[in-house]
Parts: C-alpha cells; sequence; structure tokens
C-alpha cells in the first residue's frame, strides 16, 4: 500500500518473495512510483509474475479492504538518514488492522515497538525479511501474541491518549518554559 519509490526498499520484498518456501504464497501490491516498472521486470526476471500481482494505485476508500485481506504487512523501507528519524505509518495502519508486521529494523521502529511486537529485518537484505516472515508464518501462537503486543503499543500512541500531553507541550513552549 504504497508508492514504489527509492525510500522504500521494495527490491527486498520481492526477493523474499523469492526466497520464502511457502505452498500459494503471493505477494500483493497496492500503489504505484518511478520505481513500478523495474519491479514488475524483477518479478518476471525471478520468475515470480505468477507471485507477484501488481494492482496499481486503489481508491483510498478501498485500502482498508485490501489491508484486511492480507495476511502479514510489510513495511520495507531503506535506512538513510531521513529514515533514521522517522516512523512509517504503515506499521501502525496494520496494527490498528490486527495483522502481523514485518518492517525495517530502523532505530525508531526498535525504539517504539519492543521484542515480540513488529516483526524486524535489516533494511536491503531480501533473506532477512524472508526469514521474518518464514518465522511469523511457522509459528501461529507467536505471531498472535506479537499482532497484540503491537496492537497495545499502538493503542498507547494513539491520539486520545497523546492529544492532552502535545497541547500541554505547545502550551508550555507559547509561554516560553
Amino acid at each position: 500500500m504504497s508508492r514504489f519509490t527509492s525510500s522504500v526498499s521494495r527490491s527486498s520484498a520481492s526477493g523474499a518473495v523469492a526466497t520464502t518456501p511457502v505452498p500459494a504464497h503471493q505477494s500483493i501490491r497496492h500503489g504505484r512510483g518511478d520505481s513500478e516498472a523495474s519491479l514488475r521486470e524483477r518479478a518476471v526476471a525471478l520468475r515470480l509474475d505468477d507471485r507477484v500481482v501488481f494492482h496499481g494505485r486503489i481508491p483510498i476508500e478501498d485500502v482498508p479492504a485490501a489491508v484486511a485481506a492480507a495476511d502479514i504487512g510489510i513495511a520495507p523501507t531503506r535506512h538513510d538518514e531521513f529514515t533514521d528519524v522517522s516512523l512509517s505509518t504503515k506499521i501502525f495502519e496494520y496494527a490498528a488492522m490486527d495483522k502481523s508486521v514485518v518492517a525495517s529494523r530502523l532505530p525508531l521502529v526498535r525504539h517504539t515497538f519492543p521484542s515480540g511486537s513488529v516483526s524486524t529485518y535489516e533494511p536491503g537484505d531480501a533473506d532477512d525479511l524472508s526469514l521474518a516472515i518464514e518465522r511469523l508464518i511457522a509459528d501461529p501462537l507467536a505471531r498472535e501474541a506479537a499482532v497484540a503486543r503491537t496492537s497495545d503499543v499502538v493503542q498507547g500512541l494513539a491520539w486520545e491518549r497523546e492529544a492532552e500531553r502535545y497541547v500541554d507541550l505547545v502550551d508550555r513552549l507559547a509561554r516560553g518554559r
């Protein structure tokens, strides 16, 4: 569910599909961007065109159904100086819909989500991504526990809980304290 751009490590996701030994495993991609053509070519070159489906951009009102249909949400973000200080909202979106999440092992992901919640992998490493996916598939009980733990983190960071802290901070800054 995103743009296929250079800030997102889509090649590692395609490589993981190629190496994850799961029968009837399919990767469905929604989105658009400047990397889409090269990703389609990569899928063909890896003989994954029967397992990787590109749907292109879908209407915003169709996004919840597309996420609901998924088993695992992947947030494959490249590591750079910008992503050191950012956090993919995809993680929160997948968690809000009770999906297992696999995300790049970036500083804010590690800081925000404790062990046993979001599954992580080394950014750009298709083999590590594949292993993270395999671990989720192989252990349904651990996967359910991870979904619950991730959901707890996301609920704890919900706007309903953070709004008062945010307004207090703005008030203090406005008063010069």
